[in-house]
């Protein structure tokens, strides 16, 4: 169900975000880093309201495909229980109960799936493709 705050929240997490290293400059070469063009690069910086809408966009397209991403995984892990398994195995090995998520680049089963569902994801967006 889609909670009628829920637009607001995200605009102003992007709106915080951009608004700190336009204050405060920044360092960190980050998507916003280049958005709001601390290099100096460019003839002219983008106003603030662009660089929100241009942040909120990178967000929403960067969630929607790791959403996609994470459902393709999910689909074919479900298909293939023993697959399935031996990543859980390996999640549980990595994290024991109660312990924070450090080691993520440890984990080699893990990887290969997720890059495994990127790979799935960019073949189905293939076939959507006219000929």
């Amino acid at each position: 169900m889609h909670h009628p705050y829920d637009g607001t929240i995200l605009i102003r997490l992007v709106r915080s975000t951009v608004d700190s290293p336009i204050r405060e400059g920044s360092n960190i070469k980050d998507l916003f880093y280049h958005l709001t063009d601390e290099e100096g690069l460019e003839p002219e910086k983008s106003s603030i309201p662009v660089v929100h809408s241009d942040g909120l966009l990178a967000v929403i397209a960067g969630s929607d495909t790791t959403a996609t991403a994470i459902t393709v995984l999910w689909h074919y892990l479900i298909l293939d229980p023993p697959k399935f398994d031996r990543l859980r195995n390996e999640v549980d090995t990595y994290f024991p109960q109660g312990e924070e998520p450090l080691e993520f680049a440890r984990m080699p089963y893990l990887n290969a799936c997720i890059k495994e569902a990127m790979r799935q994801l960019f073949l189905l967006s293939l076939a959507d493709l006219r000929v």
